[in-house]
């Protein structure tokens, strides 16, 4: 027979973001389960300037944030690939302009990952401005203010565009590498 209680946690931080006011929980005495019933609540609205409105959106924000640098070191990083490998790799002498042997793979290449760099760089423009939103102060994109709504679009569209571009650029990368010809 399942017992069910409540269990009201008082309002507590759990590390990044995390408030909990109060959650159902059931109890199986005969597995010994105990299985979560109910969402948490949502973090009470408080004059208190010290909790946000929405917890869960700095936590998931940073976690966007972590991935978007991580794309951005290794955007920033690969630019230097196609150069390393001529000069390095194949021992392209250094008297010899690298313009005669990059084709438009190589270029290509450096134009998706500054746009990945660029893009990155948007993500954290519009993170600021959701941060600013999920502590519930007013925000504007560029000078003109803003909802919710259309930073979530703009967060998505560069998240989402860091990351394809970052993955065209690389892919013309290792293009370039796999199909060189010294010579040609």
């Amino acid at each position: 027979e399942t017992k069910k209680f409540v269990v009201f946690l008082r309002e507590r931080k759990l590390g990044a973001g995390h408030d909990i006011t109060a959650s159902e929980y059931t109890a199986d005495d005969k597995r010994g389960l105990v299985v979560r019933s109910a969402v948490p609540q949502e973090a009470p609205v408080s004059a208190n300037p010290q909790y946000p409105l929405h917890p869960w959106r700095l936590d998931t924000n940073n976690r966007y944030r972590d991935a978007v640098k991580v794309v951005m070191d290794l955007s920033t990083a690969s630019l230097i690939v196609p150069i390393f490998f001529l000069r390095d790799i194949l021992r392209i002498p250094k008297d010899q302009a690298l313009s005669e042997v990059l084709n438009c793979k190589v270029y290509g290449s450096w134009i998706s990952l500054a746009l990945a760099i660029v893009l990155g760089f948007v993500f954290y423009y519009c993170s600021a401005k959701w941060v600013r939103l999920a502590w519930g102060k007013d925000a504007g994109l560029f000078g003109i203010k803003t909802n919710e709504r259309v930073v979530e679009t703009w967060l998505e569209v560069s998240f989402w565009g860091t990351v394809a571009a970052f993955l065209v650029g690389i892919s013309l990368i290792l293009w370039f590498v796999v199909t060189f010809k010294a010579g040609s």
